[in-house]
């Protein structure tokens, strides 16, 4: 009897970390796709904070964006729109993400076109937290 309940005891165990496993894996895809979100939310809104929270301060493009949103920002009014996310793959603390992004001219110089574009950004964890590190254009396209 005692030897039973312990193979129920293990098998149990094993159920819930499987199934712990399986809601995790759900869970960091979540938080993974609200990163991206939120990156184009503070877009859309010129929050040159909240853009900046979303990306891995140890970025390549970290110091520049940081000093061109503001410019960037005042210049132009573009509505921004986030049309397709996909996890591609999650790796310890690296994952990357594809998206299909709009970026339309509101105001500003008409030198800015209107543009769809597909990305893979690459995110990786900063003091637990995922942020964008790097982002690869696949492909763009004018629109309009």
């Amino acid at each position: 009897m005692v030897r039973f309940s312990m193979l129920a005891a293990v098998a149990l165990m094993a159920v819930i970390a499987i199934t712990g496993c399986t809601g995790n894996g759900k869970n960091e895809e979540a938080t993974l796709k609200a990163v991206i979100e939120n990156n184009v939310t503070a877009l859309q809104e010129e929050n040159v904070e909240k853009y900046m929270s979303t990306l891995h301060p140890d970025s390549q493009g970290y110091a520049r964006m940081k000093a061109i949103c503001p410019q960037i920002f005042q210049i132009y009014d573009l509505q921004h729109k986030l049309i397709d996310i996909k996890v591609l793959d999650v790796s310890g603390d690296t994952a990357r993400v594809r998206t299909t992004q709009e970026a339309r001219r509101i105001a500003g110089p008409e030198n800015y076109r209107s543009n769809r574009s597909t990305m893979v950004h690459t995110l990786k964890k900063d003091q637990g937290q995922w942020k964008i590190f790097q982002s690869d254009q696949e492909s763009m396209e004018n629109i309009e």
